[in-house]
């Protein structure tokens, strides 16, 4: 039409002007003629201001055809007076485009010549921007089908392709790739919002540099002001004056020397929830109208239901594989039992049991477990357990194990019931915790409670035993006193009285050093004397199948010593070889 317009009526320059949606705007659709990047250098609205008083402001915003005869000379035509007369522009003329109750827009024709546009031409010019309004809107109408056609077509798989997705970065990328034949992009952004609401996982970032679409390295960061502000008050479209210069409170990635000119944001949002933001971009100024931002939300919206259902997917990977983690770093084993009320049955054990008893999980989950491995005098214990647990709901008993290298552990088991909701038993609980050292302390700790004992006992009695030598000692050696009076056999036997009370209190002086009693009295000491009188002693102390000999070096010096201290020390050596 506007070829038509300049080379039939012989106007110099011709263009078509349709309203920009959500804008004052006035955005060319088409053009003919010689304007010498007229439109370029120009702005033309149809609101108030000076830059909407021009024939093709005018004309849009009253409906009504508006002509100026002389551009030098009509003050309605001042904002773009120098511009057109440097190209030779004398007078202009612009025709409403009407289609039912609304207008379109303009057609507006320029010539090198004032006053061209008398009524006759008006007229003919108002029929013509009638059939221009006619044709776009059918133009219109058929593009708006195709486009519902191509969304409805997009749409139609697009959830079954997200079914199938596992990860978020694969369900970004069909996205993305739907968003392009849709609507077409640059660069792509798409995230998923933090419960924070004040971070972003980015997921896919796509620009294109030198032809090729090129992803960035995705990650977490602060949700930009963008962002923001299309989670909070919905969709944004931004159409930018100078494509040259970043956008405040954009976030650049990829080339981030070449800022974007057409920018869409819309929230992803499941229900109410908003659970992710995405963004396309175009390098082309008005590349997107309010339709296009329609169109993305539509998109954005469809997908949130899948979106959330592989964020929540992640999360529960992402627990998983830390509870997995955390149970094989643990040094209890967790398992669980299928039960009636009567009977167990293997269902699941943590993949730590293998450390802790030599056995596969496989092995565990066989359909006795691991009953055969206990021991034989724990095993009705373990059968009793059942009928204690559904009375007391959790207990905790100690039993033996075999290792699959076969040697027993001692093993802490603890089991609680879990009850569906009417109160049947459904399964067991429990853990395992491997107790072997402890028990070997106990056991040694128990022995040497008993040796406290049988030496407080040796004490005691060495005590009164002392008590009943110093009798008779005092009075064998009052009678020795006057041998004279004796015979020899007498006096022999008085003497053997003493000499084996004195052997007694050797006796009960080691008893003492065994029970810790004796005061310590330091004194010069031969050491082969000390082991040769304790000798008899460690013959009862050691056990029959072990032989006592005792190699004596010649000449030893004297020591400054207890005798009880040091025949203690001898004792301990000989009962910690004797149990080594």
């Amino acid at each position: 039409a506007c070829k038509i317009l300049v080379e039939a009526r012989g106007y110099q320059f011709a263009w078509i002007g349709q309203v920009e949606p959500g804008s004052k705007r006035v955005v060319p659709t088409a053009r003919a003629g010689k304007d010498s990047g007229y439109l370029d250098a120009v702005s033309i609205t149809w609101d108030e201001t000076p830059t909407g008083q021009g024939p093709t402001g005018t004309a849009i915003r009253t409906g009504q055809p508006m002509a100026c005869q002389d551009v030098a000379t009509d003050p309605r035509f001042a904002p773009w007076k120098e511009v057109a007369l440097a190209r030779g522009f004398a007078s202009v003329a612009a025709m409403p485009m009407i289609y039912g109750s609304g207008v379109l827009g303009a057609v507006s024709v320029y010539s090198v010549q004032t006053g061209v546009f008398d009524a006759e031409e008006l007229d003919l010019l108002k029929v013509l921007a009638t059939d221009l309004a006619f044709a776009l809107q059918s133009i219109e109408h058929e593009q708006e089908r195709k486009r519902a056609e191509l969304r409805i077509a997009a749409f139609a798989n697009l959830g079954q392709r997200l079914s199938a997705a596992k990860m978020a970065p694969e369900a970004a990328r069909i996205i993305a790739e739907v968003a392009g034949d849709l609507l077409g992009w640059d660069a792509c952004l798409f995230g998923l919002v933090l419960p924070s609401r004040d971070l972003v996982q980015q997921v896919l970032q796509v620009d294109t540099i030198q032809g090729r679409r090129v992803e960035s390295s995705p990650g977490c960061v602060p949700l930009s002001a963008l962002a923001r502000r299309a989670i909070e008050t919905g969709g944004q479209l931004i159409l930018k004056d100078n494509p040259s210069q970043m956008l405040p409170g954009s976030e650049p990635f990829g080339d981030s020397t070449r800022p974007s000119a057409s920018i869409m944001y819309v929230p992803v949002r499941k229900g109410a929830e908003v659970v992710g933001i995405m963004s396309i971009q175009s390098y082309t100024p008005l590349a997107y109208d309010q339709r296009s931002l329609e169109t993305l939300q539509a998109l954005a919206d469809h997908c949130g239901g899948a979106l959330d259902r592989l964020r929540m997917e992640e999360a529960w990977r992402t627990a998983q594989e830390r509870l997995g983690h955390l149970l094989a770093q643990s040094p209890a084993v967790i398992y669980a039992l299928k039960t009636d009320g009567q009977t167990t049955e293997p269902a699941w054990v943590s993949e730590n049991v293998e450390r802790l008893l030599g056995y596969t999980v496989a092995e565990c989950n066989g359909p006795e477990g691991l009953f055969k491995q206990v021991h034989p005098q724990d095993r009705q214990d373990v059968i009793d357990s059942l009928l204690q647990l559904l009375a007391h709901k959790q207990i905790a008993r100690d039993c033996r194990v075999r290792h699959k290298n076969g040697d027993y552990r001692w093993l802490r088991d603890e089991q609680r019931l879990v009850c569906d909701a009417a109160g049947a038993t459904v399964e067991i609980v429990g853990s395992w915790v491997d107790i072997t050292e402890r028990k070997a302390l106990e056991e040694q700790l128990r022995q040497a409670q008993k040796m406290e004992a049988v030496g407080q006992l040796a004490g005691g009695v060495a005590h009164d035993f002392n008590n009943m030598l110093a009798v008779i000692r005092g009075n064998a050696e009052l009678l020795l006193m006057d041998v004279e009076q004796y015979p020899a056999e007498a006096r022999d036997s008085l003497k053997q009285v003493v000499e084996a009370s004195e052997r007694a209190a050797n006796l009960t002086r080691q008893l003492l050093a065994f029970s810790r009693k004796q005061v310590l009295q330091s004194q010069p000491l031969v050491l082969n004397e000390v082991i040769a009188n304790l000798t008899k002693m460690l013959n009862r102390v050691i056990s029959e199948n072990i032989d006592l000999q005792c190699h004596y070096a010649a000449l030893l010096p004297y020591v400054q010593a207890d005798t009880g201290m040091m025949e203690q020390v001898i004792l301990n050596l000989v009962v910690n070889a004797r149990d080594a």
